[in-house]
């Protein structure tokens, strides 16, 4: 008798633990069919932009200045273009910024000034498939003569073999794609519509901060530069800060906002987070710094954001 009730006690126990693995199964398989859908997805392209590419040194040299300074290529795509670890964790995923260089591994035959136009500006891949992270939702407000002095510098770069593993989110990553709470794509949050800003004339102005800073800050900071948990960011980044008037730039004067930016250091000797790419931008030129620090005087103070950030619109 009491041999046969515990038979019945484990039959039970296996009959429900096996419950348990097939609804684990069903839900895993479920995410990952619906992150599937997501990553797959085909996305309006905008109109082809043929632009006319100088290749004199000139602008190569503003197209370096440019991915350095700028748009920070070098701070994801690595200092030779060829690509960097952005997450590798079993249970996120496994991302990498990917090489565009020539050499092996990297940009494909025939990818020209069309295509890397889509890519900066739209997130838009040949296929109508979205980029993974690609802060196209900033990079949009680069005017033709910035995008074409971008190709020019990318397409002078020497070739560089760098092969990275294919991209893969782990059961983490696909269970937060697939509830909507991890955004990776960028196609889907970057207006087509609307034609590409002329870029201002280069100033100490308001106006043209304004230009460096879109280009620059607002991918990390957020359009009303109030900060908080960074888009598309790894989840171990912090959050940006806010750097208007009402944040951290309250008690900043304009030659400490120059030093932080040049020595990766606050005013009371702390320094920046890692994630601050201050080695970068801190190579603006005076001209270029005094007109961030003239356009972030402008904006209105904003109060700390502390929800995730929404996809742009």
């Amino acid at each position: 008798m009491a041999s046969t009730a515990i038979g019945k006690v484990f039959k039970w126990i296996g009959l429900a633990l096996g419950a348990v693995v097939v609804i684990i199964i069903a839900v895993t398989v479920t995410f990952y069919a619906r992150t599937s859908r997501i990553v797959n997805k085909k996305y309006a392209t905008a109109a082809a932009r043929p632009l006319y590419v100088p290749t004199d040194s000139a602008t190569v040299a503003n197209g370096r200045h440019l991915a350095i300074s700028v748009a920070g290529c070098a701070e994801c795509h690595g200092q030779h273009l060829e690509g960097l670890v952005v997450v590798d964790d079993p249970a996120f995923g496994r991302l990498y910024s990917p090489n565009i260089t020539r050499g092996k591994g990297g940009l494909p035959d025939g990818f020209d000034i069309v295509a890397f136009e889509r890519a900066l500006r739209h997130g838009n891949r040949h296929d109508g498939t979205s980029l993974w992270v690609m802060p196209a939702y900033h990079f949009c407000y680069l005017g033709d003569e910035d995008v074409a002095a971008l190709w020019a510098y990318v397409s002078s770069v020497p070739p560089v073999d760098k092969e990275w593993p294919q991209r893969k989110l782990g059961p983490i990553g696909n269970m937060l794609m697939a509830q909507g709470k991890l955004v990776l794509l960028t196609a889907p949050v970057v207006d087509k519509s609307d034609p590409p800003p002329p870029k201002p004339k280069p100033d100490t102005t308001a106006a043209y901060g304004s230009y460096l800073v879109h280009v620059s800050c607002i991918g990390c900071h957020r359009q009303n530069l109030s900060g908080g948990p960074i888009f598309t960011a790894p989840p171990d980044w912090a959050p940006a800060a806010n750097i208007t008037r009402g944040g951290a730039l309250a008690n900043y004067t304009e030659a400490a906002f120059f030093n932080t930016l040049r020595t990766g250091k606050r005013p009371g000797g702390d320094s920046l987070n890692v994630i601050m790419p201050w080695r970068g931008i801190g190579t603006m030129s005076d001209d270029e710094l005094r007109a961030v620090w003239n356009y972030l005087q402008s904006v209105p103070p904003a109060a700390y954001a502390t929800a995730p950030w929404e996809e742009p619109k």
